[in-house]
């Protein structure tokens, strides 16, 4: 099963030059979103006020394949050409795991309370741990607790990050994120 890829993209905009690198942004998530494997994208202003004119795009897209499609298309190219004009300095990182699957806010809202966060943990470990027990427990039985452990939690850790919990926050969207 392929991996997600989120990608952090700072960008410090040339002074006078904000307004135009926020429709850029805009310009850009807005490309971006008619791709294959596009799950999300928002564009965050430094709010902390140390760097002015900061700006963080965060992309997700449900696989390599499909974001180095987004990577290596013209719209993409055509749009990055601008972007050397309007800013001073630019950071990337690229991350995976279960954190980017719940962050699917749209733009501009806050991430779900924590409380909301720990019920689809529980909703997805639950009956994840049941099943992948009920169908190793047979193989692992005679095996010292700690072998048994190393054996399944692999197995459960798999199928939270790449299964379970993209499809959980997929379906409990709009309970993590009621419009407001």
């Amino acid at each position: 099963m392929p991996e997600p890829v989120t990608v952090f993209v700072s960008r410090t905009a040339k002074p006078g030059r904000e307004a135009e690198l926020e429709q850029w942004l805009r310009d850009v998530r807005e490309a971006s979103s008619q791709f294959p494997g596009f799950v999300t994208s928002r564009s965050i202003e430094s709010e902390d006020g140390n760097h002015p004119g900061e700006f963080e795009v965060v992309f997700t897209f449900d696989s390599a394949e499909n974001f180095s499609r987004w990577c290596n298309s013209p719209e993409k190219k055509a749009l990055y050409n601008r972007v050397s004009e309007l800013v001073t300095e630019q950071k990337i990182r690229k991350i995976s795991g279960m954190e980017p699957w719940l962050d699917l806010s749209p733009p501009d809202m806050a991430p779900p309370p924590k409380w909301k966060m720990f019920l689809l943990a529980f909703l997805g470990v639950y009956p994840t741990l049941n099943v992948v027990f009920f169908f190793m427990m047979p193989l692992v039985r005679d095996l010292p607790m700690w072998l048994r452990l190393l054996c399944t939690v692999p197995v459960i850790s798999a199928l939270m990050t790449f299964l379970v919990m993209p499809a959980l926050a997929k379906a409990f969207h709009g309970w993590l994120y009621p419009s407001r």
